[in-house]
């Protein structure tokens, strides 16, 4: 460093400065290139021919921002390695979408994702809401990853968090606006490599300083922080084995499935197999970073242990989130270094930020203009979209402003805010692609009526004392122990991080809240499973009031496969006045297993006439 003070030198505001210029001049490039037409299709969908890894590329790094880089560890290094199981979710959420969600999206061609609500209920109001559910999801995913950098640059910068979150948003939309789809994939697939040697450095250096991966456990087994054990099944406990399981692997299903950013891109390529292709390749990604970041923050531990004083809770840090870079500016003390941690801080938020508002644009181009707007130009139509990329970067501008309010690690915060529109846009994809009989109504309701349920524990979950944490951290001795509960009280609304907490506190041996309280103290994790089964039922529910759609008027290339045993499992019957409209309807229905479904003619006689060739 420049300094004994933990702040930036020279060489590390060229490193990210340099950043910040090239991510500017992508967009200039394909704003200005004659080589594509100005058109909203190539603005939105880059003309659906793209590179297969690029691509791959941009929707891991679009989910794994800085949240990855800041959260993760920071998860790990106050709460322990539970966290870790999340891997396993994520992994299995990945390779659901590939499998199930790809061969039904990727065929219909669809620029924004939630027209197959829409197709499939036969009702532009289902398309609506699922169109709104996702900007609302999109936006305040935005605000979290645009807020994220800011705790990072305030340490080593001293820059407010208000004017990062400003500098963030602007750069991401412009080079969004001007370039549009093309541009936000390649400078995805810059920032990947400035992300992942951040990571690597950080991981490599911390395993130096602490003096290997044994000393690493040995420390954190001291302190009690590598557990795996923790299998309650009471939703109320924070970090379980079924909560990071089902939690992550529902969250990730949705968002590698249905989301727009990741349906926008997998749609960009030429063939079903390159796209099911792509999401392999982010099973593998996924695997790689989050290893990566869970390990950094059990060596930083490590790290604060050994030196037996911890940034966290002696006051140094604010924030939980900012230990990864407070480590970086006292460890990594090799000019350019620091520049390059948080320049891959910026790209991860640039990347989440630019993927999010082209989607959006996209949604709301598709849902609510594109047939209103049918008698602009082309080139007045691109200028519609790149309107609509500037008014939601200003949305996701005053969302991260209100982020500033919430503590704890941002994984939280953001799973809190997927689980809570993620989880029911899932159910009323899973409603319609599962049951034929589900109709627009059920859609509509299991929707709406899920995620006021996910807001009403939110809400509530506001409202409650913070939980006291078990987790202890190594004391600073020459640190006042005083301040360093005041400071920690203040901050973060608990004392457990600095003293052994009082067994008094502890209701049920756990702190856990019961009755109204206790629905609210359910773990974040659970928000997007809770979302998706509730939207499935409370749907279900209202078709049933509401009457059933005829399973024989829903296209097969709608449902999941599984969909056709829901679809023969009821006899809906065919109402005839007569004899020979029997008789009519019996010669126009040719299949015998439909004859069968409809009562006709028996199992027998359907095996006979299918023996026959009939």
């Amino acid at each position: 460093m420049c300094d004994s003070e933990k702040v930036f030198c020279v060489v590390d505001y060229v490193v990210f400065v340099l950043l910040l210029v090239i991510s500017l001049a992508i967009g200039i490039y394909y704003s200005f290139s004659k080589k594509s037409a100005k058109t909203t299709r190539h603005f939105l969908m880059g003309d659906r021919n793209m590179k297969m890894f690029p691509v791959s590329i941009s929707i891991l790094l679009s989910l794994f921002s800085a949240i990855a880089i800041l959260g993760i560890p920071a998860e790990i290094y106050t709460r322990g390695t539970m966290f870790m199981y999340m891997i396993l979710g994520i992994i299995a959420g990945c390779l659901l979408a590939s499998h199930i969600f790809i061969p039904l999206i990727y065929p219909l061609r669809l620029t924004n994702c939630y027209e197959y609500l829409g197709l499939r209920f036969d009702s532009w109001a289902a398309e609506v809401i699922g169109s709104v559910v996702s900007i609302i999801q999109q936006v305040l995913y935005i605000g979290v990853a645009s807020y994220t950098p800011s705790t990072a640059l305030q340490i080593v910068t001293h820059i407010p968090e208000w004017a990062t979150i400003i500098m963030i948003s602007m750069i991401a939309t412009t080079y969004t606006a001007m370039g549009g789809m093309k541009a936000v994939i390649w400078t995805d697939f810059l920032q990947s490599g400035v992300m992942l040697a951040g990571m690597l450095a950080i991981l490599i250096q911390s395993f130096l300083k602490v003096g290997g991966i044994t000393r690493v456990l040995k420390e954190n087994y001291r302190w009690n922080r590598i557990q795996f054990d923790e299998m309650s099944p009471d939703p109320r406990v924070r970090n379980t084995v079924w909560s990071l399981l089902f939690g992550g692997t529902f969250q990730w299903f949705a968002r590698y499935g249905i989301i727009q950013a990741s349906v926008q891109r997998y749609s960009l390529l030429n063939s079903m197999k390159k796209a099911k292709q792509s999401l392999y390749i982010n099973t593998v990604g996924v695997f790689v970073i989050t290893i990566i970041a869970c390990t950094c923050g059990i060596a930083i531990f490590a790290y604060y242990s050994i030196k037996d004083c911890d940034p966290f809770t002696s006051g140094k840090v604010s924030n939980p989130n900012q230990i990864v870079v407070y480590f970086v500016m006292e460890v990594l003390n090799y000019p350019g270094l620091p520049g390059l941690l948080v320049a891959s801080l910026f790209s991860g938020a640039l990347s989440t930020v630019s993927s999010s508002l082209n989607g959006l644009a996209a949604i709301t181009w598709e849902t609510f203009l594109k047939n209103r707007l049918k008698h602009l130009s082309d080139a007045r139509k691109e200028k519609v979209t790149k309107f609509l990329v500037g008014i939601f970067g200003i949305l996701g501008m005053a969302i991260a402003f209100l982020c500033q309010k919430l503590k704890g690690p941002v994984t939280q915060i953001a799973i809190s805010f997927d689980g809570l529109a993620g989880g029911p846009l899932l159910g009323i994809f899973l409603l319609g692609a599962i049951f034929p009989q589900a109709n627009s109504k059920g859609c509509i309701g299991g929707g709406v009526i899920s995620i006021a349920l996910l807001l009403w524990m939110c809400i509530g979950k506001l409202f409650l004392p913070r939980p006291v944490s078990r987790m202890q951290y190594p004391n600073c001795s020459d640190a006042n122990i005083s301040s360093i509960i005041e400071t920690n009280v203040k901050t973060f609304g608990n004392i457990s991080n600095v003293i052994e907490p009082d067994p008094n506190l502890l209701e049920n041996e756990r702190g856990l809240p019961t009755g109204l309280e206790g629905f609210y103290a359910v773990s974040y994790l659970w928000y997007p499973v809770i979302g998706s089964i509730s939207a499935v039922i409370i749907g279900m529910f209202i078709s049933w009031i509401t009457g059933f759609t005829d399973p024989e008027d829903v296209d097969d290339k709608y449902l999941f496969p599984i969909a056709k045993y829901f679809r023969r499992s009821h006899v809906y019957p065919i109402k005839v006045d007569n004899a020979m409209d029997l008789n009519s309807t019996i010669d126009k229905v040719s299949d015998p297993i439909k004859l069968e479904h409809l009562g006709f003619i028996s199992g027998e006689e359907s095996s006979h006439k299918n023996h026959r060739g009939h």
